[in-house]
């Protein structure tokens, strides 16, 4: 009973965000939330490696909305990505009282160029 009160709990913290993965490119984010706690807010997301290849830098840029604008940008590096792994992005927001968030591009740099956008979501 306990451990379905504690999941209960934090469902009704997380707020979900839609997340549409076009499907182009070495890098695709998934599962974009924005997790409300007592005095944070927090982005959660699934970052994976679409190639077979390792990935020197790759960066998710996510967008930031209040009561539907845009308030803000944030971008998340990340280091050394093995072939075909997904990573746990988990970070703070930077701005006060966002209620939507979106990646909007997910790109791999070293190696190769760019990759482009590959991620993007609409607020609820």
């Amino acid at each position: 009973m306990f451990e379905k009160s504690i999941f209960a709990a934090l469902f009704a913290l997380t707020s979900t965000c839609c997340l549409a993965d076009p499907g182009g490119g070495d890098v695709g984010v998934r599962n974009v939330r924005l997790v409300d706690t007592m005095h944070e807010q927090w982005i959660s997301a699934t970052g994976y490696n679409k190639t077979g290849r390792t990935l020197p830098v790759v960066t998710v840029t996510f967008q930031l909305f209040r009561n539907g604008q845009v308030i803000g940008t944030q971008i998340s590096e990340f280091r050394n990505i093995g072939p075909g792994d997904a990573w746990r992005i988990w970070q703070p927001v930077s701005s006060k009282r966002v209620d939507g968030l979106a990646a909007i591009d997910a790109r791999s740099f070293g190696e190769q160029t760019a990759s482009g956008l590959t991620a993007s979501a609409a607020p609820q």
